[in-house]
């Protein structure tokens, strides 16, 4: 399968247009979601509705967008979910785009209900297809007329049908952007970064193996600051504890990492399970670091093999221990793959091009030629 990247612009754009998620957290879809609401500030009347609230619904309203959230205080599942079909009634959308499996659900019902409206669903969002145990998420993303996937590795694993698939990748916001006061590689300590949940979908295992071995090897060369929480986060703490390994620290969950990331040297990104394309990965290359990632999913969709940094086997140490050393011994080949990243990620991804391909995906939807 080939999905378009967007389709026709040549439609309408809606008058009214409906996001619905099932939370706003600080996450890579809720991000984009963010992105989203501001390029269309002004240009279509645009609500949110979250069956869950977040950190994030305040930056939403404060660009005039409605927000509503279906869990409010007393509420239970079930009014929730009568919350949002009233809602949907009530701001009567011309598009209604779902990014959670949940708000997927509703929205196809709310278009069956009012038969009016259109649906396009946004949850092909890892480059690998879910796992049995998550078979909704499949269901869920073949509802609407028209499906949006952040990678092609996504869209193929999916199997969304090519009439459906349309291909928008992430948008980076460039006011996130902050200068360098050194060059990667350039200190004594060479610091390396992994952001993300602990969790099966990110190997922080290998990472931390990796590490010791280099104290072993490199002494006092590395050290690497492993950010994010999870379910895997106490059992990292203890592998790190049985190997000894004092070069890792856990700087848990931030709010946002591109002000850690100047004082790093590269960023690595382990996924066993795939990933759509990586909020992570596009920080790490803004910031202008080099990057070492694993192959599977969207990451050959961003990351040029030797170019931006490299790419890896998975739960591959040594491969990866190389990789770092090659790259702390050549601070030139560091600086100027961090550089290539940089300029990757500012060219080719700003924001403003995904608002327009997400326009254009509406556009088609509203003519009916999804």
């Amino acid at each position: 399968m080939s999905p378009d990247r967007s389709g026709p612009a040549d439609g309408r754009l809606p008058r009214r247009l409906l996001l619905c998620i099932d939370g706003l957290g600080p996450g890579g879809a809720e991000r984009q979601l963010c992105l989203l609401c501001e390029g269309l500030a002004g240009r279509i009347d645009t609500a949110v509705w979250s069956l869950h609230g977040g950190p994030l619904a305040g930056r939403i309203e404060a660009l005039g967008t409605k927000v509503r959230t279906g869990m409010r205080e007393g509420a239970g599942r079930i009014a929730a979910l009568q919350d949002a079909l009233a809602y949907m009634r009530e701001f009567d959308p011309d598009i209604l785009h779902s990014w959670g499996w949940i708000s997927s659900f509703l929205c196809e019902a709310s278009v069956r209900l009012r038969g009016r409206g259109t649906h396009v669903t946004g949850l092909v969002r890892m480059g690998t297809a879910p796992s049995s145990k998550r078979i909704r998420l499949l269901m869920a993303a073949r509802l609407g007329r028209l499906c949006i996937g952040n990678s092609a590795a996504g869209l193929a694993a999916w199997r969304i049908p090519a009439r459906k698939a349309r291909l928008v990748p992430n948008g980076f916001d460039d006011r996130r952007l902050l200068p360098r006061t050194s060059m990667p590689g350039a200190g004594p300590v060479f610091r390396v970064v992994m952001a993300g949940s602990m969790s099966a979908h990110k190997d922080f295992d290998t990472l931390v193996r990796t590490a010791r071995m280099l104290e072993d090897e490199r002494p006092g060369r590395f050290r690497f600051l492993l950010l994010g929480d999870g379910p895997g986060m106490e059992g990292l703490a203890s592998l790190a504890s049985d190997l000894g390994c004092t070069s890792v620290e856990f700087g848990g969950r931030v709010p946002d990492i591109m002000p850690l990331l100047p004082g790093c040297d590269a960023g690595v990104l382990l996924s066993p399970l795939g990933e759509g394309m990586s909020n992570s990965l596009m920080e790490y290359m803004a910031a202008g670091l080099p990057v070492v990632c694993t192959r599977g999913g969207g990451n050959p969709e961003l990351v040029r093999d030797g170019v931006d940094g490299w790419i890896v086997p998975l739960r591959d140490p040594r491969s990866l221990l190389d990789r770092l050393t090659a790259l702390a011994d050549h601070p030139g080949t560091a600086a100027e793959m961090g550089r290539a990243a940089r300029e990757k990620i500012i060219s080719e991804f700003p924001a403003a091009r995904m608002v327009e391909a997400v326009l254009g995906v509406y556009r088609e939807a509203a003519g009916g030629r999804g």
